[in-house]
């Protein structure tokens, strides 16, 4: 994920010479785009919500302080805020155990748990189960989300979509660049201003769907060969 909203912004304008900042100011292809990000990740995840991954970490010690007493409610321990909680991993402390994959469970749930490690996620905050002693080989516990993204602010903010979204992406932008443009006035200087912008949005609409079916397409088809070759199929 190495590239800026600016060369999305270019790619879309470069696809005609009405897309232009006279007519499509900064902030608003800006709004356009954020919303078009957001849209892709959404699609994207549901497909494979790995690429989006990334993992934020909580000391052990948040978590025993805020495990229930002597009957009394386990306190709620934030998570980052997140599209999607995708697991939460307890890794061991010194370098001789493995890290293990905490079980979810539901709220009704962890009355059962108070002497076995879990977590219940309730909107942005985790509840964990167990007593202190049953954390003593922890260390940390790594929190696997995908992160909502910021609306671009600025030409040099960073996208938040892998690098083969890019195509996609402008494609989509440039479609809603066309929706805006047509019908518009071809000249903004001019006192007539009934010589209005013909455009094939049609054309747009169709280059978008196509780009995005095909990155939507390759993301799967990725998951499918990263599960073939851990089971073995290849």
């Amino acid at each position: 994920m190495s590239y800026l909203f600016v060369d999305i912004l270019h790619a879309a304008r470069d696809t005609c010479p009405y897309f232009d900042f006279r007519r499509i100011p900064d902030g608003t292809a800006a709004r356009l785009a954020s919303d078009i990000q957001r849209d892709l990740i959404v699609k994207c995840a549901k497909r494979d919500p790995e690429r989006l991954s990334t993992t934020a970490s909580i000391p052990v010690a948040t978590i025993t302080a805020a495990l229930s007493v002597a009957g009394s409610a386990p306190l709620a321990v934030p998570l980052p805020a997140a599209l999607q909680y995708i697991r939460l991993i307890a890794r061991p402390t010194g370098a001789g155990g493995d890290p293990a994959i905490l079980r979810q469970i539901a709220p009704y749930e962890m009355g059962d748990y108070t002497r076995d490690i879990a977590v219940s996620i309730q909107g942005a905050n985790a509840y964990f189960t167990g007593a202190a002693p049953d954390w003593g080989w922890v260390s940390t516990v790594d929190v696997v989300y995908i992160p909502f993204a910021t609306d671009f602010a600025t030409l040099n903010d960073a996208v938040a979509l892998p690098d083969d979204a890019k195509a996609a992406f402008s494609a989509t932008l440039a479609w809603a660049f066309a929706r805006r443009s047509n019908g518009s006035p071809f000249s903004l200087e001019a006192a007539d201003q009934s010589n209005l912008i013909q455009l094939d949005v049609s054309s747009y609409q169709q280059a978008a769907e196509k780009a995005e079916m095909m990155w939507l397409a390759s993301v799967s088809d990725q998951r499918r060969k990263v599960r073939g070759t851990i089971r073995g199929w290849s």
